[in-house]
C-alpha cells in the first residue's frame, strides 16, 4: 500500500507536456513580437534620420520676380524646424505639403502655390507670383503703377532711340513709339508694360489709370502666359472708352476692351484658337472686343 501510495503521489507531480509546449509557443510569440517591433521600429527610423529619405533636391517653377535665393532660405527655415523638438523637418515622413504651401503664402506675394513630394528625398513647388505693380509708359517717361491706377515712382525717361521713323505711301513720315521690352524686362523687372497713348505727364501719388483698368492688365499679363500662341510684349491702350490692343512679340496683337468682362473674352480667346489651331506665326490679328464673335485676319 505503501509504494503504491508513494508510485500514485509521484506520478501526480509529473510536468504536463502540452502545458510545456504551449509555454514554448508563448515564449515563441513573444521574441517574434519583439522582432517585429523592433525592425517596425528600425525601419522608421531609418526614415526619419537617413540622408536617403531627407528633403535635399529641391525644385522650383514660377518665380521670375521673387529673387530664387530668398525664397530658398524660406523653404531651407521650414525644413529646418524640428518635428516634436526631436525629429528633423526635412525627413519625408514630416514633410506637411499644406504647411509649407500656407507657409510660403504668407510670407511671399503668390497668386497660386502647389508643394508635391517625390520619393524619396525631392520636393517640387510650383508657384504663379501676384503682381502688384505694372510699368506705365506715356511716351515720355516710364513709370511704376500700383493696383490703384496711381504713379509710385517714376523710373526714367524714354530713350530717343525707342521712337522709329516710319515712312507712308505718300511720301510723310510718322514717328511710332516702340518700347525695347527686353531691355525694360532686364532692367525695371517682369511685370506688364502698358504704353497708354492718351495721357502725356505723370505726377507721383497721382491716377493715371482706373484701378479695373489695372486688373485686367494684369489679367491679360498673366493669361498670355498659359497660351503658347500669344507671347506677351506689351499692351497699348488707345482711347478712353477700353480699347486696347496686346503686342505679341512676333508683332501680332490681340484687340480687346479693358472695361469688359476679362474672363468672356478669355474664353473667346482659347476657343478660338483652338478652333482655328492657331499658333503664334500665322496670324496678324485676333479682335475679341464683341460678345460671341471674334474676328481676325
Amino acid at each position: 500500500m505503501i509504494q503504491n501510495f508513494l508510485f500514485s503521489n509521484q506520478t501526480t507531480i509529473k510536468t504536463n507536456p502540452y502545458r510545456l509546449e504551449n509555454k514554448k509557443k508563448k515564449q515563441y510569440q513573444r521574441i517574434a513580437l519583439v522582432v517585429f517591433f523592433l525592425a517596425n521600429l528600425g525601419s522608421l527610423l531609418l526614415w526619419i534620420f537617413h540622408e536617403t529619405f531627407q528633403m535635399n533636391q529641391i525644385h522650383i517653377t514660377g518665380l521670375e520676380r521673387i529673387p530664387r535665393q530668398e525664397f530658398f532660405q524660406a523653404i531651407d527655415g521650414i525644413l529646418a524646424s524640428k518635428r516634436w523638438y526631436i525629429f528633423s523637418g526635412r525627413s519625408y515622413l514630416f514633410v506637411e505639403e499644406v504647411d509649407v504651401a500656407k507657409i510660403l503664402s504668407n510670407r511671399f506675394p503668390l497668386q497660386y502655390v502647389r508643394v508635391e513630394k517625390i520619393f524619396p528625398n525631392t520636393l517640387s513647388i510650383k508657384v504663379q507670383e501676384k503682381i502688384s505693380i505694372i510699368i506705365y509708359d506715356n511716351g515720355k517717361e516710364y513709370s511704376y503703377v500700383g493696383i490703384d491706377g496711381q504713379v509710385v515712382e517714376i523710373v526714367r525717361t524714354v530713350g530717343q532711340d525707342e521712337w522709329l521713323e516710319i515712312s507712308r505711301v505718300n511720301s510723310s513720315t510718322e514717328r511710332v513709339h516702340q518700347p525695347k521690352i527686353a531691355s525694360l524686362v532686364t532692367e525695371l523687372g517682369d511685370y506688364p508694360i502698358v504704353y497708354d497713348t492718351r495721357i502725356s505727364t505723370t505726377t507721383i501719388n497721382e491716377p493715371v489709370l482706373e484701378e479695373k483698368f489695372v486688373q485686367s492688365i494684369i489679367e491679360w499679363f498673366n493669361v498670355s502666359k498659359t497660351l503658347e500662341a500669344i507671347s506677351f510684349s506689351y499692351i497699348i491702350i488707345q482711347d478712353d472708352f477700353g480699347n486696347a490692343t496686346l503686342k505679341t512679340k512676333e508683332g501680332s496683337e490681340v484687340r480687346f476692351r479693358l472695361d469688359e468682362s476679362s474672363e468672356r473674352q478669355f474664353k473667346q480667346l482659347v476657343v478660338f484658337l483652338q478652333q482655328k489651331a492657331i499658333d503664334k506665326n500665322n496670324f496678324n490679328y485676333i479682335d475679341v472686343r464683341y460678345p460671341d464673335r471674334v474676328y481676325w485676319q
